[in-house]
């Protein structure tokens, strides 16, 4: 005679569970919106040296950035995977640069704020290089 299985439980996840990077302390929950996530990463990447810009979005892209969707025009793409974040973003270089070097840049102060100021573990920092640009006077 078999032994009856326990029915297994599936864990549902809503739509906007998923925009949001959540913890439980012993004072209760923290969940910070994944726009926020991008604010993190567009502020810093404003600061590396040799970023010209972002690659413009379209207002479709703008708007599902701001409520936390997924869209394949946007600057800035933030996912979470286990509650680790991957962050993608689209930029233009300063002429003249070395390329490899400001995307590295790029990828350790991203990894580095968005951990330092959400507490959100990084797994990966992906730099997509659109185009390059004169350098701003």
């Amino acid at each position: 005679m078999k032994k009856p299985q326990k029915a297994k439980v599936a864990e549902s996840v809503t739509a906007e569970q998923r925009n949001f990077a959540s913890s439980e302390n012993q004072l209760g929950a923290v969940s910070i919106h994944l726009g926020v996530l991008a604010v993190i990463v567009r502020k810093t990447i404003g600061e590396v040296k040799g970023v010209s810009s972002l690659t413009k979005a379209s207002l479709v892209g703008n708007v599902a950035e701001l409520v936390g969707s997924n869209a394949g025009d946007r600057p800035v793409a933030v996912e979470l995977d286990g509650g680790v974040a991957q962050v993608t973003v689209k930029i233009n270089v300063e002429y003249g640069n070395n390329i490899p070097e400001v995307s590295i840049n790029i990828q350790q102060a991203v990894a580095a704020e968005i951990e330092r100021i959400a507490g959100v573990k990084v797994g990966a920092v992906n730099v997509v290089v659109s185009g390059l640009e004169e350098k701003k006077r």
